[in-house]
């Protein structure tokens, strides 16, 4: 460990390298036992970020604003600094926020009990839709990941109910986190979750728990154009396609407050209470 960052262990792109090895599967926190069930060794490396200064881990969830979030703790961070990479909130040998693989279990089991631990959710309308529209409508690699697992013919584009059947399918729904169920996606059952924030208030919610999180010293990143699916919902959605939303996602909108019979009514059904955020953060050592 570092002198200046005692959470640390150097150096951080061997030990990644090692970490992505056959060896990682020997590390205690990462045995079956000890993991996250909904999660694979790859999952649960590449999208749980540790910050050891701040106290906190953040669970991504895709197509919920998770690279805007990664962005922005990934500046905020103490040691962040500016890194010439296409993606570099999502290089983990060079972001400055840790994998659990970086942190000995006593320190992991330490961080599931005292850090702070959040992620976002989102109406599973809007974010099916919005994985439709960039992924499937736009040849992203989870339409090559379905076509391979489905066989569809090259160049063969599915209409919106044909792709929600298709999630229906024997082992489809979890074979991709951008249409994965949330609860399993962000490993609900496992992690004690201290906020879990909705994407419908987004501009609200995250620039507040940042702030909270960092101090003075949140930044915001930088602002990525998406999909504009919440615009073009009415265009998507009829009795068939919301039925077949509500049953592959029945606990996602239990879960996080979402009324599984309104698609065009985005706004949660209860609101988050963030108290906590007006209160100075007190950050426990060990």
């Amino acid at each position: 460990m570092t002198k200046d960052n005692p959470g640390r262990v150097p150096p951080r792109s061997s030990q990644v390298v090692r970490l992505l090895g056959q060896e990682a599967g020997k590390l205690q926190y990462l045995n079956p036992a000890s993991r996250p069930t909904d999660m694979t060794f790859g999952r649960f490396f590449n999208s749980t970020f540790v910050s050891t200064a701040r106290r906190f881990v953040y669970v991504k969830n895709d197509k919920a604003g998770s690279s805007f979030i990664i962005r922005s703790l990934t500046r905020s961070e103490k040691k962040a600094r500016r890194i010439r990479h296409r993606t570099p909130f999502l290089n983990r040998q060079v972001n400055p926020l840790l994998t659990p693989a970086e942190l000995s279990p006593r320190q992991w089991e330490r961080a599931l009990t005292r850090y702070f631990v959040f992620t976002f959710s989102r109406n599973p309308f809007s974010r099916t839709l919005s994985c439709y529209l960039d992924r499937i409508v736009g040849r992203d690699e989870s339409y090559f990941v379905l076509q391979k697992k489905i066989g569809f013919a090259d160049g063969f584009q599915p209409s919106f109910a044909e792709f929600l059947e298709m999630l229906g399918g024997d082992g489809i729904l979890d074979l991709d986190t951008h249409w994965k169920p949330q609860y399993r996606n962000i490993a609900y059952d496992y992690f004690n979750y201290g906020f879990i924030g909705h994407f419908e208030h987004f501009g609200d919610e995250f620039p507040a728990l940042l702030r909270w999180l960092y101090r003075r010293k949140a930044k915001l990143g930088e602002v990525r154009a998406g999909t504009a699916a919440t615009s073009q919902l009415a265009d998507y959605y009829d009795d068939r396609t919301t039925r077949l939303v509500s049953d592959l996602y029945h606990r996602d909108f239990e879960l996080f407050g979402y009324d599984d019979a309104a698609p065009l009514d985005m706004n949660p059904v209860r609101r988050n209470a963030m108290d906590f955020v007006n209160e100075p953060r007190r950050i426990r050592a060990g």
